[in-house]
């Protein structure tokens, strides 16, 4: 029994232990080659944009895939400070994207497999530093995500107003490693689809590898034959 638990307790430590993925990652430790004002006032009131980032971005750190439960948008280095303030209403929604050239001006038919809700509600925004991960979204609903199975969609949509006095955030507009189009939320296509995007974290609970699963099934059955045995 002693054995079982043991086994359980190291599954449950290393299964909480989450790690960060930046993408597109040859911008992980360089300032972007631009900056967009995506979250700020004006533009950023009715806004709606798709950024789509490339599996092998992932598949490094995430072999066997992982629950995404965080993301985060870094702020631009060259002065994204801003004022906090609340985003009032905010969408977004995760899933599948197939090829780079199979991206739709029409935000519909980007919608793969797995297309889910992740996160509905207002945000709260802190006094941005420039270079920071700032601008972060806890996920209501975590995303399973598989890099193996294709490449990363994100849907985001700024239903309510508000937002003003928001940093700018860091973004590339030479990546060919993301994708990114955007437009008013209500409009049903975008303007149209630029390479690059806005640099952004996220913070994954890895699967854990086959072999380590199996330990943990062994370790399982062990603990059920015992207490089967120590039943009257």
């Amino acid at each position: 029994m002693l054995v079982a638990s043991a086994l359980l307790m190291v599954a449950q430590l290393q299964a909480a232990d989450p790690i960060k993925v930046v993408s597109p990652s040859s911008f992980k430790d360089k300032e972007g080659d631009g900056d967009s004002a995506i979250f700020s006032g004006g533009a950023g009131t009715d806004v709606r944009f798709q950024q789509f980032y490339q599996s092998a971005n992932f598949i490094g750190s995430l072999p066997n895939g992982g629950y995404i439960k965080e993301i985060s948008f870094r702020t631009d280095g060259n002065g994204g400070g801003g004022q906090a303030a609340v985003l009032t209403h905010m969408e977004i929604h995760l899933g599948y994207a197939g090829g780079f050239n199979q991206i739709s001006r029409e935000y519909a038919k980007n919608q793969g497999a797995g297309y889910a809700l992740v996160y509905s509600g207002s945000l709260d925004i802190p006094r941005l530093s420039s270079g920071q991960y700032d601008i972060t979204v806890a996920l209501q609903t975590p995303f399973l995500y598989n890099p193996n199975a294709g490449n990363l969609m994100l849907d985001y949509v700024n239903v309510g107003f508000g937002g003003f006095g928001v940093g700018l955030v860091d973004r590339t507009g030479t990546s060919l490693e993301t994708g990114f189009l955007a437009g008013s939320r209500f409009s049903s296509q975008a303007i149209g689809l630029i390479a690059g995007g806005l640099i952004t974290s996220f913070t994954v609970d890895p699967v854990p590898e086959p072999g380590f699963a199996a330990l943990l099934a062994l370790g399982g059955a062990i603990l059920v034959m015992v207490r089967r045995r120590s039943e009257p």
